[in-house]
């Protein structure tokens, strides 16, 4: 019985204190090791976190380079189309040029159509992002103009556009077809030809002497 009283023997203060060290740097690695996986956990956080943002931006500037793409394509495909469409353009301004200034009532219905179905070709165009290419009395512009032919003139400054011979369009600001044009220039004058003055005047010397 005093075996078994000593063995249930509280415990010195000496002893306590020393299971209290013990459970308290237990505790301390733990919640060490909770603090390092914690911080482990946010960094990861933080890189998926980038690594989302990084691919959000891709995706976004995907998207706008094949809008572009796309945007850029579709105009050229409109360009080549409604290049193909202007000699037919062409052709009907030049029949409305023609038409003479004095027809007879059963003409005036006919020609009333065309006038309309030429300003609803205009029209399309104008719809289409297309602009007429203003050249009359305008001074000589090389990137939307194409001089096919100079007349000399004196009373008109050099480089003025004289005549449209066919007439130039834009898409959305850019040259689809330069006008072509007459240019003014001013006339080169005719200098004397003196190449026989030093040989008469020598042959006249030689006269003299004989």
């Amino acid at each position: 019985m005093e075996n078994i009283e000593q063995s249930q023997s509280p415990k010195s203060p000496p002893e306590i204190v020393s299971e209290m060290s013990s459970d308290q740097e237990v505790l301390t690695d733990e919640v060490e090791q909770l603090r390092s996986e914690l911080e482990k956990t946010n960094q990861e956080r933080s890189e998926f976190r980038d690594l989302a943002q990084r691919a959000q931006a891709d995706f976004i500037n995907y998207r706008r380079r094949a809008d572009e793409e796309q945007k850029q394509s579709q105009m050229i495909g409109n360009s080549q189309l409604l290049s193909s469409l202007l000699p037919v353009i062409d052709d009907f301004d030049r029949a409305q040029d023609t038409i003479p200034h004095s027809k007879s009532k059963k003409d005036i219905a006919w020609l009333a159509g065309l006038s309309l179905v030429i300003k609803k070709l205009h029209t399309v165009l104008e719809t289409a992002g297309v602009q007429i290419i203003k050249s009359e009395d305008e001074q000589l512009d090389p990137w939307i103009h194409e001089a096919v032919a100079y007349e000399e003139k004196t009373d008109i400054p050099e480089g003025r556009i004289l005549n449209v011979i066919r007439q130039g369009y834009t898409l959305h600001g850019k040259v689809l077809r330069p006008t072509l044009v007459t240019v003014s220039k001013c006339p080169k004058l005719i200098e004397p030809d003196n190449s026989g003055v030093g040989i008469n005047k020598e042959q006249s010397n030689q006269e003299k002497e004989a």
